[in-house]
């Protein structure tokens, strides 16, 4: 399962691969890579990549997917954005809604289409529902407008993020 990993000012799709004792081949951004990890105690590993040998210490906030790693010449954060994080963030802010484009947080399977292509549709009216995590939720229409694109049908199988319906905006000029 492939994560998101964010640094300072990098993101990359991160997707471990293969493990063969502390042997990682790991696929970061599409290119794959042999590390090899050894866990020294609770906070502290050393890692050889490249022929290179860097020990790392981590520290890790509550929530369990944000940490602060430390090594002999450089300190950063780190955040690590799996499924679960996605979707949690999205029932923070509503369905993952992102001006009018309605997308899932995380993959599912799509239950039901409400509406059909250049449909009209009110702000609030439910458009699609997407079985995720073994919940079923409704995505509603963030504007008045009408549906410029519909990208799934029912029962296609989804990944978080995908865009599923589009939303034109209705101008009321």
């Amino acid at each position: 399962m492939p994560l998101e990993v964010k640094t300072q000012n990098r993101k990359a799709d991160v997707k471990l691969i293969d493990k063969k004792d502390t042997i990682y081949n790991v696929e970061v951004d599409g290119k794959q890579y042999e590390v090899d990890i050894s866990k020294i105690n609770d906070i502290a590993y050393s890692t050889i990549f490249n022929g290179r040998s860097v020990d790392v210490e981590l520290s890790c906030n509550k929530t369990g997917h944000k940490y602060e790693v430390h090594t002999r010449s450089n300190d950063f954060a780190v955040e690590i954005i799996d499924d679960r994080t996605r979707y949690l963030e999205a029932a923070k802010d509503g369905p993952g809604i992102d001006e009018a484009v309605i997308s899932s947080p995380m993959p599912g399977k799509i239950v039901r289409i409400d509406v059909e292509k250049q449909q009209e549709v009110k702000k609030g009216q439910t458009l699609i529902v997407v079985s995720a995590m073994k919940m079923e939720s409704e995505y509603k229409s963030p504007v008045d407008g009408i549906i410029h694109r519909i990208n799934v049908s029912q029962g296609d199988n989804i990944n978080g993020g995908e865009p599923l319906i589009e939303v034109e905006p209705k101008n009321d000029k």
